[in-house]
């Protein structure tokens, strides 16, 4: 029997009777086996965000911008897989976004709203992740707090659209009782103290609404005796079995 030819010319793969050749083809004539490897790093996420307040006022409208990126240091777009990513949120925070982002390119901007329907200390997260192979970095949780008070001016402790005499009453009647809801609490610290007090004697006289474009006037007779109660209040206070304030 005569056997078979050696080739060496012809695909790997032919299906020529007698194709059998020995690991060395390979070696020595690996200019007809092109090798493609295709290599890239991980994606990277990374988050920022904008500043975000501590205070609002009950109804102010607030979103946050809340930016996302791949951070993969690579030299080229292609060197780094894209990073899919969901951002979701929780509590006081309410908004959702998803998308892709390459190495390299601009950062991604989604935005939150802030909850700002009920006064007090108001709580929320956000939670931004990627889906991306091997992503690096591949889950970050924010979370957020701040107080939401009153709105009107600081001081209108009784809601009745001024500052004026009958606020220190409110004040004075709840000093020193803690609660997120109270009136008084004008800071929004959760307690009704002396630095609310400063507030309301700093904005003594402000109005809540505007007649004619002009401010609401205070009576003559008012303003008097709001004078007066801010000088006892400050007698009573240095005079009291209550805390020293510096």
């Amino acid at each position: 029997m005569t056997a078979p030819p050696t080739i060496y010319n012809q695909n790997i793969t032919s299906p020529a009777s007698g194709r059998s050749q020995p690991a060395s083809v390979l070696y020595n004539f690996s200019d007809h086996l092109p090798v493609m490897v295709d290599d890239q790093l991980p994606a990277v996420l990374n988050v920022a965000t904008a500043t975000a307040p501590t205070m609002l006022t009950q109804g102010e409208a607030f979103s946050l911008d809340v930016l996302i990126r791949n951070a993969a240091n690579v030299v080229a777009a292609l060197g780094a897989d894209e990073l899919d990513w969901a951002l979701s949120t929780s509590g006081s925070l309410t908004g959702s976004a998803s998308g892709t982002s390459l190495a390299l390119a601009g950062a991604s901007v989604a935005q939150v709203v802030f909850d700002t329907s009920t006064i007090g200390l108001t709580m929320g997260s956000l939670l931004i992740t990627s889906s991306s192979q091997a992503a690096v970095n591949a889950s970050v949780s924010i979370p957020f707090s701040y107080q939401v008070v009153a709105g009107g001016p600081v001081g209108d402790f009784n809601l009745h659209g001024f500052v004026d005499a009958a606020d220190f009453t409110v004040w004075r009647d709840t000093f020193a009782i803690k609660g997120v809801n109270l009136p008084a609490d004008a800071d929004g610290n959760g307690i009704v103290n002396r630095d609310d007090y400063n507030l309301w004697r700093a904005n003594f006289g402000e109005p809540a609404a505007m007649a004619g474009g002009s401010p609401v006037p205070e009576p003559l007779g008012v303003v008097a005796a709001t004078m007066f109660l801010a000088m006892a209040v400050g007698s009573r206070l240095r005079s009291s079995n209550g805390p020293t304030w510096a």
